[in-house]
């Protein structure tokens, strides 16, 4: 078995380490591992950070960690020698210098291996004088920035470096780094290996604190790259000092505030070596001693031991994946323990817990070991095989004395190094890319948990570029706090726009809610549809508005359309019923041509409503808007001709006038109601010159589309509704007039019932119709208002008399229509007198005529009224001194025009109804 002893030595301005492979070998005070003079055939040197760094870059304690890191190189080569596969036969010589972690330090140590080698190859002495061998290359440093400085000065005598603990892209530039390798991964991995996790966590905010070196500088450089890829955003990255000065703990007082600011951030990604770590931590619990309970850290590159702070639980700790070498390990604690020396010496040094009295705690310190161990096996093997492959070129056994002595030969080895191919301790596959760096990352992932005790679990395993976790459900912290949510704005909601801030445009948002006729874009913004669209549920596009419309089928025509067919049958029939009947005292007694004439008003509603009921296009509007306005007019305009005919004849002696009555002939009836509807004709063929019907889609909301006749949109559409309007408040004066009318001679209250109900049913639609912005709901109010109106009309006008015609024909004969209608008693011939002295003598001469105590005869009466009348005639005729006193032969004529005028029979329905024996007119009204 091979055994290495160490010693160290603590001075007051140098320490001395001697190892042996054999003979004693030793380190002198500036760190250089100094074997025995021997015949070696190469020299392989190495740069470890054997002691820490200290003020002003100089060097301060020993390190552990750099012990087992010098050691390992001693136990490589020594694995190499013994080795009869691997370069039989070849001696290999080691010469290892301290950088204490210092760029300086590993510069000043860089240029002894530039001298070394430049004074070999242009040196002329006995070849005595170089047994020692050429350089056949340098493993170092253990860091990015160190390798980086090195390898520039390496490059100049194209010495080949190999570097252990390098990581920074930075290394990945072949122009500047042309000589350097490193059997270790770069950050590109780890920040893959990063983003991953992030992503696991849905996280996209997050905060960085790095080392101001190359490393930290490349490692953020390459985490920028990837986040703004999957879009995670940087709340906080703040840098600490590191190559040219040693941080202090204001710098990371500073750090921790901003971080503390950050509220959002809940995640802290940190790329700094143990030291700095620890002191970050410390900061940031005496700010604000929960600051550090609430974040996740996400820590590279540190040995997972249990010395962390409690509260950063839950953290995750991304190390490369490594296998652990029993053999070395057994080797080091064995010779470490049994140098007493050793012991006290980092006792003193205040760098472990070891003692005199803990000598047989081989655990502890087998849990101590470095991690850079196996890749520092691998750099040294490294070297082993490209020199064995450019040996095996040249087809020789025996290194040559002139191999490696000059640059063509050192810049032919590191061509052969690019090609090696190995299986490593480390457990990766040494192949180098083109960049010098190994192909394979591979990281394992450690969560700081507590389970009684604190340590490291693994969690997952990075490699193949895929992050594969071992719990679906890890925790933040015990018992079961599931981790914070690290995003600096909550995501919308689906009909929520995203309207991004400034600085932090891919994370920070404000959240809009759009409008119900705008969709989202690909981009999340909201943008208005086109006109007759509206978005979809959500909010992803547009589609067409359905458009609501009347037709036939729908809610709303289905009924009124049923309700008009039905009135357009009835009123067909009652016309029918009417022209059979029509010589019939009933029939003529109404007046059966104006009676046909407001059936063809009642049938013209009926008829609207059904064509307003159909889907609107332009003739259709063009008929609604013919026939409303036509309807109404000829049904008002035959009922104010009747009901002003009744008005003249029974009214005019009120007057003071015995006049014939004129136009009261069915023709004149006629021809006046004619003229009348000829009015609105006018009316409606002028509007539908000024404004032409059309179809428009009205929107009473956003998202409702309505095909509607242009007219029904404003208030337009009242214009043909004046005139019936009109037509129709002089009917209802003219029924209110001739209330008191005989009720045998007119339908003087089936008139006004008419009218006042018609104005009723008006009353109620114009409301409705201009308070509604529902075209559909209005064009069925109009609908139904015309329904209404020919219903009512139609029940009150014509109904009475179908029934009189279908059911009651004992009815329908001259004394029955002209006797009372109301069921009033056969009146008595002294009745008829004191009706006639009421209207035509006044209530003094009746009182005259009857108290003398003789039955007046008709002739009296007669003679009585005809008394009265010229007594009045004269009265008028003085007071206005125009006319003579009347001659009593011209009045008696007139009067019996009146008397004449009263009992003519004709079409009008006023019949003689007189008996055999005594011509008293049957005068039907009521006594008043």
């Amino acid at each position: 078995m091979f055994m290495v002893w160490l010693t160290i030595v603590v001075a007051a301005n140098h320490y001395v380490v001697t190892a042996t492979t054999g003979p004693a070998s030793s380190t002198t005070a500036d760190g250089l591992h100094m074997e025995p003079v021997r015949d070696w055939d190469v020299i392989l040197g190495g740069v470890f950070p054997i002691r820490t760094r200290a003020e002003n870059n100089t060097c301060g304690k020993p390190s552990l960690h750099g012990l087992q890191e010098k050691y390992a190189m001693i136990y490589a080569v020594n694995k190499i020698i013994n080795d009869e596969s691997l370069l039989p036969g070849l001696r290999i010589g080691t010469k290892i210098y301290d950088s204490c972690d210092s760029i300086s330090q590993a510069t000043k140590q860089a240029m002894t291996f530039i001298l070394d080698t430049t004074f070999k190859e242009t040196c002329q002495c006995a070849i005595e004088s170089q047994s020692s061998g050429p350089l056949l290359g340098v493993v170092g440093g253990s860091s990015s920035s160190i390798s980086a400085q090195m390898a520039s000065l390496f490059r100049i005598e194209k010495i080949t470096q190999v570097s252990y603990w390098a990581t920074s892209s930075e290394l990945n530039n072949r122009f500047r780094y042309g000589y350097h390798f490193r059997t270790v991964p770069s950050d590109a991995g780890l920040n893959s290996a990063i983003i991953q996790l992030v992503n696991e966590f849905n996280w996209n905010y997050l905060s960085v604190v790095y080392e101001d070196s190359s490393f930290g500088r490349k490692a953020l450089e390459d985490l920028q790259k990837q986040t703004n890829a999957y879009n995670i955003c940087l709340a906080e990255v703040k840098k600490f000092s590191y190559d040219t000065k040693m941080a202090t703990e204001d710098e990371f007082h500073r750090i921790a505030a901003k971080l503390s600011e950050a509220k959002k951030a809940k995640v802290v990604i940190v790329y700094a070596k143990r030291k700095e770590m620890d002191m970050l931590f410390e900061s940031v619990r005496k700010r604000e001693p929960e600051l550090s309970e609430r974040f996740v850290w996400l820590l590279s590159y540190n040995q997972a031991d249990e010395y962390y702070p409690h509260e950063i639980e839950g953290a995750f700790l991304f190390s490369h994946w490594t296998q652990s070498s029993v053999t070395f390990e057994r080797e080091f604690v064995s010779e470490f323990l049994r140098n007493t020396e050793n012991v006290h010496t980092l006792a003193m040094a205040g760098t472990t817990k070891y003692g005199i009295n803990h000598t047989n705690d081989a655990k502890e310190l087998v849990s101590s070991m470095s991690q850079k161990v196996p890749f520092i096996i691998d750099s040294v093997y490294s070297f082993a095989h490209a020199l064995q492959n450019m040996m095996k070129k040249y087809n020789v056994t025996k290194l040559p004395t002139s191999l490696l002595m000059d640059r063509e030969a050192r810049e032919l080895f590191a061509k052969n190094m690019a090609e090696v191919s190995f299986k490593g301790m480390s457990g990766n596959q040494i192949e180098f890319n083109d960049k010098g760096t190994i192909h394979s990352a591979k990281y394992l992932i450690r969560q700081f948990r507590s389970n009684g005790t604190y340590k490291w679990i693994d969690v997952g395993v990075y490699k193949n570029n895929t992050l594969t976790l071992f719990e679906n459900n890890l925790v933040f912290k015990s018992p079961n706090i599931k981790f914070p949510n690290s995003v600096c704005a909550e995501s919308c909601a689906a009909n929520e726009e995203l309207i991004r801030d400034d600085e932090n445009s891919r994370c920070c948002w404000v959240c809009r809610k759009c409008t119900v006729l705008q969709y989202l874009t690909p981009g999340r913004r909201c943008k208005k549809c086109s006109p007759k669209q509206r978005p979809n549920a959500n909010k992803t596009e547009c589609y067409d508005i359905p458009i609501e419309t009347m037709t036939l089928y729908n809610k709303w025509g289905a009924g009124v359309s049923l309700v008009s067919f039905i009135g357009m049958i009835v009123v067909v029939a009652t016309a029918a019923i009417l022209l059979k009947y029509r010589d019939t005292p009933i029939v003529k007694a109404s007046g059966k041509e104006l009676s046909y004439l407001l059936l063809w008003g009642i049938f013209l509603a009926y008829l609207n409503g059904l064509i307003g009921s159909n889907r609107p296009t332009a003739g259709i509007c063009t008929l609604i808007r013919l026939g409303i306005g036509s309807s109404y007019t000829l049904c008002f305009a035959a009922i104010l001709i009747k009901t002003n005919r009744i008005s003249r004849i029974f009214n005019r002696s009120r007057r003071g006038a015995m006049k014939t009555t004129h136009c009261i002939s069915p023709a004149s009836q006629v021809a006046l109601c004619l003229l009348l509807f000829g009015i609105q004709l006018v009316i409606i063929i002028v509007w539908l010159i000024i404004k032409p019907p059309q179809t428009v889609y009205h929107q009473p909301t956003d998202l409702r589309l309505q095909l509607v006749c242009g007219v029904l949109t404003d208030s337009s559409f009242m214009i043909v509704l004046i005139y019936p309007a009109f037509l129709l408040l002089v009917c209802v004066f003219y029924a209110f007039k001739t209330r008191k009318c005989p009720s045998g001679f007119n339908e003087t209250k089936f008139i006004g019932f008419t009218a006042y109900i018609t104005c009723i049913i008006w009353l109620s639609f114009i409301p409705v119709y201009f308070i509604t912005q529902n075209m559909p709901l209005r064009q069925t109010a109009l609908n139904v208002a015309l329904a209404l109106s020919a219903t009512v009309a139609f029940i009150f006008l014509f109904a009475p008399k179908i029934f009189i015609i279908l059911f009651r024909p004992e009815k329908n004969t001259k004394r029955s229509i002209m006797g009372s209608s109301n069921g009033a008693r056969t009146r008595t011939f002294k009745d008829i007198v004191k009706s006639v002295q009421a209207q035509h003598m006044g209530d003094k001469a009746s009182s005259d005529l009857m108290t003398s105590g003789k039955k007046p005869s008709l002739a009296m009466v007669v003679l009585a009224a005809k008394k009265l009348e010229l007594q009045r005639a004269a009265a008028a005729a003085a007071a206005a001194e125009t006319e003579a006193q009347p001659n009593p032969t011209d009045t008696a004529n007139g009067e019996a025009e009146v008397i004449a005028e009263v009992h003519r029979e004709d079409d009008s329905g006023i019949v003689d109804n007189t008996t055999n024996d005594q011509q008293t007119p049957m005068l039907s009204a009521t006594d008043n």
